[in-house]
């Protein structure tokens, strides 16, 4: 999810200011701006927000929203597993029973801070309102960014200091100190991120307005915090505490805080450990004179690293669909443009092959095009003889056909031919078993087809009673071809021997 080459840009917000912070991996910090809020409200704290926002390119940056110790519960848990999915649902399960709120009003992270027996895990578990980060998200969102982490500030700054110390996971654990305009963060790095951390309601502003007993209280509140880590046997003792600033006010702190906890105690700047320039330098020790820088650099910077995240589940949810959703519009459209491709390729292809065959044929037959018109015309003009020659066999064929068959005692009175080929012939017998003999003959020729009488009836001819009759039929096709054929037979045998006769 975090690219090396983007920077990271973390928001702090707080009822008194808002802090923004550009800064990379590296240490490399690119900007930091401290705005005082003129008003509580979501809308007010927008507004401020954007104002602030000018110089700066969150599209360009992995926009984080921090989570200071002060509004989180953390508790140190052991777990009977060393599988990630297992923990983590055993941390969803038993979140709740460590705060009055219900699971469904708190949101859960944890840091994992190593198995120390077989099959078993220690780990820092930081419970959230989750009315508290909503209102934080809400915010943001009002003046147009969108999250991509809601870090823990803690793990940030245990994670900045294990990296800037460069100290070995197996190396005794280091108390930090961070002194806040109002509240002070108690964290114990162990194995590079934050082991145990508690949030003191004493800043800078207590210890400047209430002297001596500001600053007892708040050395007092950091040798329970010592004596609850040693009581819980969390892990080892701290080496050494440090703090992170170097002003006058939090200075004072180092003889009474080494002297309560019987520790060694340095003073180690924040801004010492950052890739700033000199000029740049000096403005950020005079800008955050009575601040903490840490609480918002520290998380930008070691914000690829940080295991907690509590952005709540439903709007990793809305942004999983929309990215599924947007990935298939990309996809839709890819496919559409390979589709596109593909088919003008083939389209070039067919259009190129068919131009060079029309190109070769054209050339190679040309020469032909005339010839196979006359054939065409010859082809047209045989149609138009045979059709001629059809016709003119037709009633031949009738006539010979009849002739074939009709008794001597039987006389035709008509004979009639349709364009259909149906025949219907006219005429007399002396009886009528004479004309069913007839029909009879006519059914058995080869050169009729579909033979049947229409009519029957008596009749006076020459005073003599005859039977008039009235016949109808096809003439078969067979007929007509073997006829055709008979004929060219014929006209080729003849010019053979005229050959013959005219080569001899």
């Amino acid at each position: 999810m975090f690219n090396q080459d983007r920077d990271s840009l973390s928001i702090v917000l707080t009822e008194q200011s808002i802090k923004i912070a550009q800064a990379r991996s590296s240490g490399a910090v690119v900007k930091v701006v401290r705005r005082a809020l003129s008003g509580s409200t979501g809308d007010a704290v927008a507004r401020e927000l954007k104002a602030a926002l000018a110089g700066f390119n969150p599209k360009k940056t992995h926009v984080l929203c921090v989570i200071p110790a002060s509004v989180a519960t953390t508790k140190n848990i052991e777990i009977p597993s060393v599988d990630p999915e297992e923990i983590k649902s055993i941390i969803n399960l038993q979140a709740a029973r460590h705060t009055p709120f219900s699971r469904e009003e708190i949101l859960v992270g944890h840091v994992n801070l190593g198995s120390y027996q077989s099959n078993f895990t220690k780990a820092l578990l930081v419970i959230v309102n989750r009315n508290v980060v909503k209102e934080r998200l809400k915010v943001l969102e009002s003046a147009g960014l969108e999250v991509h982490k809601v870090v823990f500030e803690p793990e940030g700054i245990a994670r900045f200091y294990a990296k800037a110390l460069n100290v070995k996971k197996d190396a005794l654990p280091i108390g930090i100190i961070d002194v806040g305009p109002h509240s002070t963060a108690v964290i114990i790095e162990s194995r590079g991120t934050a082991a145990m951390c508690r949030s003191v309601p004493i800043g800078t502003r207590e210890l400047s307005s209430q002297g001596a007993e500001a600053r007892d209280k708040l050395v007092a509140e950091i040798k329970t915090s010592l004596d609850s880590y040693r009581e819980e046997e969390i892990d080892k003792i701290p080496a050494y505490f440090l703090l992170t600033s170097a002003q006058g006010i939090v200075k004072d702190l180092q003889p009474s805080l080494a002297s309560a906890l019987g520790t060694p105690v340095q003073v180690t700047s924040f801004i010492d450990h950052l890739r700033v320039g000199g000029s740049f330098k000096k403005t950020l020790e005079r800008d955050f004179a009575e601040d903490s820088l840490t609480d918002v650099l520290a998380p930008a910077i070691t914000a690829g690293r940080c295991e907690v995240n509590l952005i709540p589940e439903e709007i990793l949810m809305k942004r999983g669909v929309e990215q599924q959703s947007k990935e298939a519009m990309v996809t839709g459209v890819l496919v559409i443009i390979v589709l596109f491709l593909v088919g003008l390729i083939l389209g070039s292809k067919n259009y190129f092959k068919e131009t060079f065959l029309k190109q070769n044929l054209r050339a190679k037959y040309a020469g032909q095009h005339e010839e196979v018109l006359k054939l065409e015309a010859e082809l047209r003009k045989t149609k138009i003889i045979r059709g001629l020659l059809d016709s003119r066999l037709t009633s031949l064929e009738i006539l010979r056909g009849l002739y074939a068959v009709i008794p001597k005692d039987i006389y035709l009175n008509s004979i009639n031919a349709t364009e259909d080929g149906v025949v219907t012939i006219n005429g007399i017998a002396e009886t009528t078993s004479r004309v069913y003999a007839f029909v009879g003959s006519l059914s058995e020729s080869k050169s009729f087809d579909g033979v049947k009488t229409k009519s029957t009836a008596g009749k006076k001819d020459r005073g003599k009673d005859m039977i008039a009759f009235e016949i109808e039929f096809v003439l078969s096709k067979n007929a007509v071809d073997d006829d055709i054929k008979k004929d060219a037979a014929q006209k080729s045998t003849g010019s053979s021997k005229a050959q013959g006769v005219k080569g001899s």
